[in-house]
């Protein structure tokens, strides 16, 4: 609904800059003052018939919309940077059992992809094609996206989301350092189980996040920033004079460090 609104913004914008430039083509004496009396009584119908159409938008039988679908190969690769910017609406994250793809995804918006390969390394980055806030039947269904994110492969990823609810199980991935930048919105997410080492960075607004520590995997946290509430499981991560941390952390073969940097968010880790 947040997209349907950025639509009626601009089509406020356009009415004005249509009335405007009647009236005064009016003034200038470009069209008769009659014809632009007459245009100004009865622009309230516009008004009108938008209303109606947007009435008949709600109420109608809606047809679902079709997923636009997004995917990369590995084709070599040793490792991969994949940078997500997601606006309002809702975000799934699995890990990929697909072998040869190095994420598949689907969005019912058109997603942009930049691809960038050096070496072993290819960098990613996804995020809404400019303008597609324009599909009507898109927005009023609210964006419901997946993506899937290969196994094979070392990743680092990079999320950065609006107003959103977002569930990002990277429980089956390798995961070497993991960012979600955040404003107003509830997210929720699962670190890897069998990564070796991961650096978890969570940013946000005010935001509710949630990081779920598999069982058997050891966390260092350390939390700064302004008016955030955060809550430690301390049975699993006694407090350390730097922050919290697991007794065993230094000889675990599993581990990451989670560092919280938020405003006015609550921040949970479990």
């Amino acid at each position: 609904m947040a997209q349907l609104g950025k639509f009626l913004g601009f089509l406020t914008g356009l009415i004005a800059i249509i009335v405007g430039m009647i009236i005064l083509l009016g003034n200038l004496g470009i069209l008769d003052r009659d014809i632009v009396e007459l245009i100004v009584d009865l622009w309230p119908l516009l008004l009108i018939a938008i209303g109606a159409y947007f009435v008949w938008l709600r109420f109608r039988p809606q047809p679902q919309p079709t997923p636009r679908h997004v995917s990369e190969p590995i084709d070599g690769a040793g490792r991969a940077e994949i940078d997500v910017e997601f606006g309002a609406g809702e975000l799934l994250v699995n890990g990929l059992e697909k072998d040869g793809l190095l994420f598949e995804g689907e969005s019912l918006f058109e997603v942009e992809k930049s691809t960038r390969r050096s070496g072993e390394t290819v960098k990613v980055k996804l995020r809404r094609a400019p303008g597609a806030w324009l599909s009507l039947t898109a927005s009023l269904h609210g964006d419901r996206s997946q993506l899937f994110l290969s196994r094979q492969l070392p990743l680092m990823l990079r999320f950065n989301m609006g107003a959103c609810r977002a569930i990002i199980d990277l429980t089956e991935n390798k995961i070497e350092r993991f960012e979600v930048n955040t404003g107003a919105s509830d997210v929720t997410v699962r670190l890897p189980r069998e990564a070796g080492f991961t650096r978890a960075i969570a940013k946000g607004g005010a935001a509710t996040i949630r990081l779920e520590v598999p069982e058997g995997v050891a966390a260092r946290i350390v939390s700064k920033g302004g008016l955030n509430s955060v809550t430690i499981d301390e049975k699993r991560f006694p407090k350390t004079v730097d922050g919290f941390s697991s007794t065993e952390y230094d000889v675990a073969p599993n581990k990451v460090d989670i560092e919280i940097d938020t405003g006015a968010s609550g921040v949970s880790v479990v």
